[in-house]
């Protein structure tokens, strides 16, 4: 009875609207698992190629092109797979199979992490009741949601980097010098736009820590020393193993790039990486269509959901009025973190632009999606704190974005994104390997043979399992 009890004085002191928006958040955290070989119908070459790597390396510990528990491993187009999706997709797999829904959901699984380092990095600066309104910008944010459902190495930049910025500002113990550097260093393993946007963060993350007064001597000591040490294969690997290649490819400094789009020099790069860097933060990106290119967006919302623009711009707007009035606006770790979402989202832009292919995009800008899940779920705290009925129109809000979201991204998208996830090829090689399950050679016409090696071992794999399961007689 005193259970009973206490249950109802819990849900009596819990107001109709906190539980509607703890439902939305949850709602929102598991619709990442939901329909995952559904939406997107088919499986990407990358995704495939990637997948196939890691059972290469779960059965035979060799990768397809035979070398031994390889650091990284080359997958398409120049590209590497990451140790960080490697190994932890080995450990995946052998516990969730080898399906694609499995391989979806491990990048499902790190973006739900992500969105809990968000909360916690909020927490630091803020406390826990205004750290929610962060936990609810993050779980609803279409930049994070989407690439929580394709399995490849991106999504987990995103989680290594919120928790090493976590461990970083948490305290000025060695314990979290070694932490932070641990997850800032893998952040760095993981995607190579990592590698130019954690450093400019760094330098941001510097000068606020130094704002906090600590004594962090011990923990920048203990901090170097583990990431020179984690980075150290890492560095080797791209001065010697080819990886500088395909970055020099698609850098807006390379030459025969630079001659086609006005002439080699200096002063054209500084041209075309203002324009690309001016074109995110173009109206049509930030909040009606986001990406344009369908295998990097959903294609019907930008890259702010409907409760971080109402953030944004009801935030901006108080901010104007109390300035005008000359009153005191913020505490000074409000600032602090509305200064780091902010930067960080800038840093990932400011990263994505060096790159030459069309611009905005969400992909290679993929670190600052937490951040600006940081900039707008501060704001909305700020915003509840001097308006509390703002809770109601953030919970309206937020009710009509996950309608609207959740029908075209489960109705709609699948059919507008099929062709750009190679749905024929699933379809055919899941059919033809059935027929051939051990056949090594299985094709698919004018497909890479590393993308439908995924599909020969899947279907070995489930074949075992069907065997091992009928009884002798």
């Amino acid at each position: 009875m005193d259970r009973v009890r206490a249950f109802k004085i819990f849900v009596c002191k819990c107001s109709w609207n906190n539980l509607l928006l703890s439902v939305i958040v949850i709602v929102a955290l598991f619709s990442r698992f939901f329909f995952l070989e559904e939406s997107p119908a088919g499986f990407y070459s990358d995704e495939a190629a990637t997948a196939a790597q890691v059972l290469c390396l779960s059965e035979t510990g060799h990768d397809f092109y035979g070398n031994q528990l390889p650091l990284f491993s080359r997958v398409l187009g120049g590209g590497f797979v990451t140790p960080t999706h490697l190994y932890i997709g080995v450990l995946w797999t052998k516990i969730f199979g080898s399906s694609i829904q499995s391989f979806r959901g491990l990048s499902a699984a790190y973006t739900v992490f992500t969105i809990f380092g968000c909360f916690f990095l909020a927490r630091v600066f803020l406390g826990s009741a205004s750290a929610f309104w962060v936990l609810l910008t993050a779980a609803l944010s279409p930049w994070g949601f989407h690439f929580a459902r394709i399995a490849w190495d991106p999504p987990l930049m995103p989680c290594f980097l919120v928790w090493g910025t976590f461990f970083f500002f948490r305290s000025s113990t060695t314990r979290d010098g070694f932490w932070a550097a641990l997850f800032l260093s893998l952040a760095l393993y993981t995607y190579p736009p990592a590698r130019v946007q954690i450093p400019l963060l760094f330098l941001g993350m510097c000068f606020l820590k130094w704002k906090q007064r600590a004594n962090c001597r011990r923990f920048f000591s203990i901090f170097f020393a583990s990431g020179f040490l984690i980075c150290v294969p890492l560095v080797q690997k791209i001065l010697t193993g080819g990886m500088l290649w395909r970055s020099k490819h698609l850098s807006i400094l390379n030459s025969e790039f630079l001659q086609s789009h006005g002439g080699d020099s200096w002063l054209n790069a500084a041209r075309i990486f203002l324009n690309n860097f001016e074109s995110y933060f173009s109206l049509k990106f930030l909040f009606v269509q986001g990406d344009p290119f369908l295998r990097y967006s959903m294609g019907r919302v930008g890259l702010l959901s409907y409760i971080d623009t109402t953030a944004v711009i009801l935030g901006l707007s108080f901010l104007a009025y109390q300035r005008f009035l000359k009153k005191q606006i913020l505490k000074i770790e409000v600032m602090h973190l509305l200064w780091l979402g902010w930067f960080g989202v800038a840093c990932a832009f400011f990263g994505a632009a060096l790159t030459n292919e069309y611009h905005p995009h969400t992909l290679r800008a993929i670190g600052g999606w937490p951040f600006l899940a940081l900039l707008s779920g501060t704001c909305l705290a700020y915003l509840v704190k001097q308006v509390p009925k703002i809770r109601w129109l953030a919970s309206l809000v937020s009710l009509s974005f996950v309608a609207v979201c959740f029908y075209g991204y489960f109705f709609k998208y699948p059919q507008q994104s099929a062709e750009l996830f190679d749905h024929w090829v699933k379809a055919k090689a899941l059919a033809e390997v059935s027929r051939q399950p051990a056949s090594d050679e299985f094709v698919v016409s004018d497909y890479p043979a590393l993308s439908v090696e995924y599909y020969r071992m899947h279907s070995a794999s489930e074949l075992r399992k069907i065997v091992a399961q009928v009884k002798p007689l």
